[in-house]
């Protein structure tokens, strides 16, 4: 049985030893963006339907040199299912969790169903564990359909706080389309309280972006099908990183939402904004956006007053079909990042994806250092059929 398992890493931005430096000349120096070729022909609405450009490798920067694989120091080792994935790290209250989605298979009926499912990990020794067994987030039936594929968490006070859900077909036909809102003390058995509908996947509401288009979801319709991630600036401060597809086929991007109350109200979704990255292409594959806030006091630790809180973004990526990787990213607002810089070297696997994806969790650890924990060995399948592995759950 193959084991992925989760390493964590010091990210090297560049070139500094130290990670805190890095992120101070991140702040303080200009970034040069990569120089894409331009394609003055397409218009508008040709980019709006999807249209992407042809795959030919632009004209680029030669990369940051990524660390050695293998460099990088592991603290723990959590040995994970073959189909779990979208893993997030939560400090909350006066425990630590590990969150993830598996495949689940459903072998009491005629033709095996194939659904996803929240599981969690909780350890009473905040982050470095030891990890309980793995439990059943939302249990079953969910408390809203498909609100476990895609989950984001964020600890409010003693208060697990979820956000997840579809714009697919069968939310349409459900009525549920849209990203919701739930709340569990955080507790070894979360048990979650209602749930409200927090972004409309309606575009002419929310302002989302969707260039993938699926027989039986209206065309105005977001499809949010990759993780989600919030990162929470202050109290009131949040931001909500969400997928943007971006072609027809491929060019997976992100968009992000605002919100000034806490996640009570969003504003409208505005692209994310990775410099250097230009037009929507097929093969430049931002998979899912990982963010977390970097607080003012960790400027002010390296002489910057009046600096932060930023945003700190990690992603597994394949940038014009070669360059494959886990990147990372600052901003000052969250929308608008500096020039992505690889911090992981990882081989271009199908349909642009990679088998390393960055863990979502607060990038500033405890000792004021910027840390990024990797989910290495990643299932990548090539097709629907090859998405069934043999150590996954199954529910009887």
């Amino acid at each position: 049985m193959r084991a992925a398992r989760i390493a964590l890493v010091t990210a090297f931005l560049a070139r500094a030893a130290a990670p805190d430096a890095a992120v101070v000349a991140v702040a303080a120096a200009p970034h040069r963006a990569l120089a894409h070729k331009r394609h003055p022909h397409v218009s508008a609405a040709e980019l709006a339907a999807g249209w992407c450009g042809d795959v030919r490798e632009p004209e680029v920067a030669a990369p940051p040199r990524p660390p050695r694989r293998g460099a990088c120091r592991s603290r723990i080792d959590v040995a994970l299912n073959c189909s779990e994935r979208y893993v997030t790290a939560l400090s909350c209250g006066e425990l630590g969790f590990l969150f993830s989605r598996a495949e689940v298979v459903d072998t009491d009926v005629e033709r095996p169903q194939r659904h996803y499912r929240q599981l969690y990990r909780s350890s009473r020794s905040g982050l470095d564990g030891p990890w309980s067994a793995a439990r059943d987030v939302f249990g079953d039936p969910e408390p809203v359909y498909a609100v476990g594929e895609n989950t984001a968490y964020v600890c409010e006070g003693s208060e697990v706080v979820a956000y997840g859900g579809l714009g697919s077909k069968n939310a349409t036909l459900l009525g549920v389309a849209g990203i919701w809102r739930g709340a569990a003390p955080a507790a070894a058995r979360l048990a979650w309280g209602p749930f409200r509908r927090a972004i409309s996947a309606d575009a002419r509401e929310s302002g989302c972006r969707e260039a993938l288009h699926v027989s039986g979801v209206p065309e105005h319709q977001c499809l949010f099908d990759g993780k989600l991630s919030v990162a929470a600036l202050s109290e009131t401060d949040y931001r909500l990183y969400a997928r943007a597809n971006r072609c027809a086929r491929g060019g997976r991007g992100a968009q992000v939402a605002s919100s000034a109350d806490g996640g009570e109200t969003w504003g409208a979704f505005s692209p994310l904004d990775l410099a250097g990255l230009g037009a929507p292409r097929s093969n430049t594959n931002v998979y899912f956006v990982a963010a977390s806030a970097v607080p003012a006091a960790f400027f002010e630790r390296a002489g910057l007053r009046d600096v932060g809180p930023w945003v700190f973004a990690c992603f597994p990526a394949v940038l014009n079909g070669t360059d494959g990787g886990v990147f990372c990213a600052p901003s000052a607002d969250g929308v608008s990042f500096a020039t992505p810089r690889r911090v992981v070297a990882s081989a271009v696997r199908h349909s642009w994806r990679t088998s390393d994806h960055a863990v979502d969790l607060d990038a500033v650890s405890a000792s004021g250092k910027v840390e990024l924990w990797v989910h290495e060995g990643v299932s990548v399948p090539r097709d629907a059929r090859d998405e069934l592995c043999s150590t996954q759950p199954r529910v009887k």
